[in-house]
């Protein structure tokens, strides 16, 4: 949760400061769709720099539980003289699953062994491909409301719309981002829960090369469903309390300018 409250704090705060300075520069002949593009890219590869830390240590705890569940459904298929040597045997198991004995002997451990930027190119990759994408398109979808709404895409008519049509827009966005990048997101998740100490990819090259062995590329879209029914709502969310926040930022400015 940390991670995921970090990286959205940078994420949206770099995207709003990059968007804000290249509309106010002389020399930006970006369009709209391009500004929020390289803004919504300039934000991801500092979320992904800022997270993969808090994503290493969150995928090697859940992990770490993964490993201890399968361990024990293997004794679970065993035969037991009884119940009592059956459930010792089970715990342990869980127990030799086990790596850290909690959060912070995870952190200690992941630093130790520095493998804090375990799936960073991945995490860049994903991070930049799909906001310079979510990005455009949550603004694009705010536009067509206000004009459908109001006549004109105006920041008063956009600072209008209800709340419920952020939420679409935001849900639609968050859901176009992982459909575009659950490859890259496949390709992380893999690589940063990885056992740090027997590390089976070294590299990114490596560890697309057997997934696509093990699977070809189905392989790297498996999940993909439960990701956007997941990203919908999240986004929803997100993008809405973002929106309405700048939105109220704005017209708080000019007030406390007037009252200085």
């Amino acid at each position: 949760m940390v991670g995921d409250v970090a990286m959205g704090m940078v994420a949206f705060g770099v995207y709003g400061y990059m968007s804000t300075k290249l509309r106010q520069s002389e020399n930006n002949s970006f369009s709209p769709a391009k500004t929020a593009a390289l803004s919504g890219a300039t934000a991801g590869f500092a979320a992904a720099v800022i997270g993969c830390p808090f994503e290493v240590v969150k995928l090697q705890l859940q992990m770490q539980y993964v490993r201890g569940l399968s361990a024990s459904m293997n004794v679970a298929t065993s035969e037991y003289t009884s119940v009592v040597n059956h459930a010792v045997a089970v715990r342990r198991a869980e127990h030799l699953g086990s790596v850290y004995r909690g959060l912070v002997d995870c952190v200690k451990q992941v630093i130790g062994s520095r493998a804090y930027n375990m799936g960073l190119t991945a995490m860049c990759m994903r991070n930049v491909v799909g906001w310079s994408i979510s990005y455009p398109t949550f603004e694009y979808l705010r536009n067509q409301f206000a004009e459908h709404m109001y006549g004109d895409s105006s920041e008063q008519s956009v600072a209008k719309l209800p709340t419920w049509t952020l939420m679409l827009s935001g849900g639609i966005s968050g859901s176009i981002f992982w459909t575009a990048v659950f490859p890259m997101d496949v390709i992380k998740a893999n690589m940063q829960g990885q056992k740090i100490n027997e590390r089976t990819w070294a590299c990114f090259r490596s560890c697309v090369s057997d997934l696509y062995k093990a699977g070809g590329v189905r392989r790297f879209y498996k999940g993909l469903s439960a990701a956007i029914i997941r990203a919908f709502p999240h986004n929803a969310v997100a993008y809405s309390v973002y929106a309405l926040v700048v939105t109220a930022l704005t017209a708080a400015a000019p007030q406390e300018i007037a009252t200085e």
